[in-house]
C-alpha cells in the first residue's frame, strides 16, 4: 500500500521544482528536450527530499521513511509530468469510470459494474481545481482553460481517457473520468463480448465495406465510441480517414497498423484574449479541404450536423458519425433540433432532404441487465416527406434490448449493396438473430 503524504508538502515541492525548471527552460528545447527536463527534475526533487529530511533531523523529527520519500517523489513528478493525485485511479486497470463530487467525495466504477467510494484525492476544494488546472495546460494538444472565466473543460488525458469537470457551478468542483479500455477493438470482439449478434457481425462490417454512411446514437457511456472504432477498423487500412472531435477519444494514431493515412482533428479553445478558437463545424469544413476518403465526427452536439451531411454529399461515401439519441427514430428528432440551431436558418423540409439523401443507416446502441452493451436496432434511411424523414426499422429491440429481425428488410438498392460487400442474407433466417449470450 502506497504511503499516505502530506498534500501540502506536495504542492511545495512541486511549486519549487517547477519554479526552477521554468528558470531554465530554454535548455530544454530541440531534440531531446523533453529527457533532459525530466531528468533535471528527478535531481531537484532529489536535492528538496535531502533538504527535507535534513531540516527534520536538525528539529529533532522523526526521518520520514524511504516508502514516505518515494511516494512524495512520485506524487511531484505526476503533478509535474503526468496525471497527479488521478494516477493511482487512472493506473488501476479493474476501474472503469471515475466521479469526483467535491474533494471529499471520490467514487469509482468497476468494469463489473460495481461501484464503491474510494479516498480523496486531494484534500481541499482549492487543491483540486489546482490539480485540473495542471491537467488542463498539460494534457491533449493544446493548452485549455479552467478557472473562474472558463468553468468547464473536456480534455483527453495521456492514457486516453476522458476528463470533463465544472467549477464554481455545484457548490464544489465536480470531474468525471470515463476510461476507454477498448481502444483497439473490432467487430470479432464485440461479438465476443456481447455486443453484437452473428447477423450484425455480418451487416455492419458489409456496411463499411458497401460505403454507407452510418449513424451510431446512443446515451452517454452507452458504446458508442467503442462500436465507431470497431467499424472503423473495418476499413481498408490505406482509405484516408479524417476524424473530427471536440476533444480526441478514437485515437487512430495509436495503432498505425491499422490505418496508414489518418488525419485527427480537434477543437481548440479561445486563449484569454479570446482568439484562437476553433469549434466542430470549422473543423468539419476544414476537413473537406484535406481530401478525405472517409469523415468520421467523433460525436455531433451542434449545427455542425449539417456540415457533415454536406461531406457526404461531396463524394464521401461511407462516413460516420455519432449522436446522443435514445433510441434510432430519436436520432431524426435531435438531427433536427441540432440543424435548425445552424445561421443558415434552414427549413425543417430542407434538413428532412439532406438526412434522406446522405445518411443510409442509423445503429442504436445502449447498455442492458447487468451493465452489458448491445446494438438494439438498425434502421435504414428510405426518403422523406414533408419534414419527415422516412425509415424502416430492419432490425429492432427485443425483451433483452438486443436488436433482431422485425420482419422488414432492407430496400432492394440497400440490400445488393450489403451482398455485393459480402453480407449472408440467409443469417435473418436465424432463431434471435444469432446472439451468444
Amino acid at each position: 500500500m502506497r504511503a499516505r503524504v502530506d498534500d501540502g508538502l506536495v504542492r511545495h515541492i512541486t511549486g519549487e521544482v517547477a519554479e526552477a525548471l521554468a528558470a531554465r527552460g530554454d535548455e530544454f528545447t530541440g531534440p531531446g528536450g523533453d529527457v533532459l527536463r525530466e531528468a533535471f527534475a528527478a535531481q531537484l526533487i532529489r536535492d528538496s527530499l535531502d533538504r527535507l529530511e535534513r531540516d527534520r533531523l536538525t528539529q529533532g523529527l522523526e526521518a520520514l521513511g524511504e516508502a514516505y520519500e518515494e511516494e512524495l517523489a512520485h506524487r511531484v513528478r505526476s503533478r509535474l509530468f503526468g496525471l497527479a493525485e488521478l494516477s493511482r485511479l487512472v493506473e488501476d486497470e479493474s476501474i472503469e469510470n471515475v466521479f469526483i463530487n467535491g474533494p471529499d467525495c471520490v467514487i469509482v466504477q468497476y468494469a463489473d459494474g460495481t461501484q464503491a467510494r474510494v479516498e480523496p484525492i486531494v484534500d481541499s476544494n482549492d487543491a483540486l481545481n489546482e490539480l485540473l488546472q495542471n491537467l488542463a495546460a498539460t494534457q491533449g494538444r493544446s493548452e485549455r482553460r479552467f478557472d473562474v472565466g472558463h468553468p468547464q473543460m473536456s480534455i483527453r488525458l495521456s492514457d486516453g481517457s476522458r476528463l470533463s469537470a465544472v467549477r464554481e457551478l455545484a457548490g464544489h468542483t465536480v470531474v468525471a473520468l470515463r476510461r476507454f479500455r477498448h481502444t483497439d477493438i473490432d467487430i470479432g470482439d464485440l461479438h465476443r463480448l456481447g455486443t453484437v449478434s452473428d447477423l450484425l457481425v455480418s451487416i455492419l462490417p458489409a456496411a463499411v465495406r458497401a460505403c454507407l454512411n452510418i449513424l451510431v446514437v446512443g446515451g452517454a457511456d452507452a458504446g458508442k465510441t467503442t462500436l465507431l472504432r470497431a467499424l472503423i477498423h473495418e476499413m481498408d487500412p490505406w482509405e484516408r480517414l479524417i476524424t473530427i472531435e471536440d476533444a480526441l477519444e478514437l485515437n487512430l494514431s495509436a495503432h498505425p497498423d491499422r490505418h496508414f493515412n489518418v488525419v485527427e482533428l480537434e477543437c481548440r479553445e479561445a486563449n484569454v484574449e479570446g482568439q484562437g478558437e476553433f469549434t466542430m463545424r470549422e473543423l468539419t469544413r476544414e476537413a473537406l479541404r484535406l481530401s478525405p476518403r472517409r469523415v468520421i465526427v467523433g460525436e455531433v452536439r451542434g449545427p455542425e450536423i449539417l456540415d457533415m451531411f454536406q461531406a457526404m454529399a461531396q463524394g464521401n461515401d461511407g462516413s460516420l458519425g455519432t449522436l446522443h439519441a435514445r433510441s434510432t427514430k430519436d436520432a431524426f428528432v435531435q438531427i433536427l433540433r441540432y440543424g435548425l440551431r445552424a445561421p443558415e436558418r434552414l427549413t425543417s423540409e430542407a434538413i428532412a432532404v439532406d438526412v434522406a439523401s446522405h445518411l443510409n443507416l442509423v445503429v442504436h446502441v445502449h447498455k442492458v441487465a447487468g451493465g452489458r452493451r448491445a446494438v438494439s436496432s438498425v434502421r435504414e434511411v428510405t426518403g422523406f416527406a414533408g419534414p419527415q424523414v422516412q425509415s424502416i426499422e430492419v432490425l429492432g429491440p427485443d425483451r433483452l434490448g438486443r436488436a433482431v429481425p422485425t420482419g422488414n428488410g432492407f430496400t432492394e438498392e440497400t440490400t445488393g449493396r450489403l451482398l455485393d460487400a459480402g453480407f449472408d442474407l440467409s443469417l435473418f433466417d436465424r432463431p434471435g438473430g444469432g446472439w451468444n449470450w
